[in-house]
């Protein structure tokens, strides 16, 4: 196996561990459903405004974070399938795979700001 064949295998070995995270991360969410209703039991003794408003941000941030999470999964079933192809072809002995580029390694942060040093 040469080292763009490990390189896609490893990649594809980490988009499904992390498809496995986010699946388990979408499932915990349900508490924070639980959390704005508990929220709201105690909020209602101050005002039915406040008791609404807690029940608004648990289903908020369920919402966005359900959203966040399938998107995040769509994303990396794209990647794997498109990863998979191109080690198909590798594979294969196809000379020239399909035109995905390499799979890039998890960034540290943003680049950092100024002139970039090959100006």
């Amino acid at each position: 196996m040469d080292e763009r064949q490990h390189l896609y295998t490893e990649t594809i070995t980490r988009l499904e561990r992390q498809i496995e995270g986010l699946e388990r991360n979408r499932r915990t969410l349900k508490w924070y459903l639980v959390g704005g209703l508990v929220l709201a039991v105690g909020a209602s003794l101050l005002h039915w405004i406040a008791a609404l408003a807690a029940i608004l941000l648990g289903a908020t941030v369920y919402l966005v974070g359900h959203y966040i999470s399938m998107v995040h999964i769509a994303e990396d079933k794209s990647a794997i399938a498109d990863a998979k192809a191109v080690l198909s072809a590798l594979e294969g002995g196809d000379a020239r795979p399909p035109t995905v580029p390499p799979p890039a390694a998890p960034s540290a942060g943003p680049p950092p700001a100024g002139p970039s040093p090959t100006a």
